[in-house]
């Protein structure tokens, strides 16, 4: 499933994704920082944040810390 498909199935069934702005600026932001490697992220949803951070880059690595086992069952790729 393509990330675009994940980000518009999980609004429509209410899953918190982040807002298409806000990702596109994390993302510039990692992409204007090459020594940003990793990436610690609190609370995955369905994993749509963490799939895009994690496509800057080759060297990306993202954690993610979910409280929710449902949710962190859904992201697992």
């Amino acid at each position: 499933m393509e990330l675009a498909e994940l980000r518009a199935q999980a609004k429509a069934q209410g899953v918190p994704v982040m807002q298409d702005g806000g990702l596109d600026f994390l993302c510039a932001c990692i992409r204007s920082h090459p020594d940003i490697r990793a990436v610690l992220e609190a609370g995955c949803a369905v994993g749509c944040s963490a799939i895009a951070m994690a496509s800057v880059r080759p060297d990306i690595t993202v954690d993610t810390l979910e409280i929710d086992p449902a949710s962190a069952a859904r992201a697992v790729c």
